[in-house]
């Protein structure tokens, strides 16, 4: 099996992503691109920064990948909520979460297409 090594590590508060580390949550499109959360989008709706929006889902989900990761925090404190569940369960997509340094280390090792969501606390 080939290892990307496009995600290198993580830790409380930062997340190491071909080369840049992030001190805040990003997306990984199936592209490879990397994104921000809209942090101001998902307080209103959820009053929290631990919840994954129906926006997200949606760039998550473009293109199709095999497999969506998401890293919950460094102490598993992200939640999907029932609609973005819902989401993901009518695409062909396939969730693999866990705690973020678990999630990264899958992301590493998958080859197929991918995307991520990666919380950094």
């Amino acid at each position: 099996m080939t290892i990307s090594r496009d995600v290198m590590a993580t830790g409380f508060g930062w997340v190491k992503y071909k080369g840049k580390i992030h001190q805040e949550d990003i997306i990984i499109t199936a592209r490879g691109e990397v994104m921000r959360r809209d942090q101001d989008e998902i307080m209103r709706k959820y009053g929290t920064l631990r919840a994954i929006s129906l926006n997200e889902m949606r760039i998550l989900l473009a293109d199709n990948p095999e497999v969506i990761v998401v890293g919950i925090g460094q102490s598993d404190s992200l939640r999907m909520p029932p609609e973005a569940l819902e989401m993901l369960e009518k695409s062909s997509s396939r969730l693999v979460q866990g705690s973020s340094p678990k999630a990264v280390k899958y992301f590493e090792q998958f080859t197929g297409t991918k995307a991520a969501l990666i919380h950094v606390k």
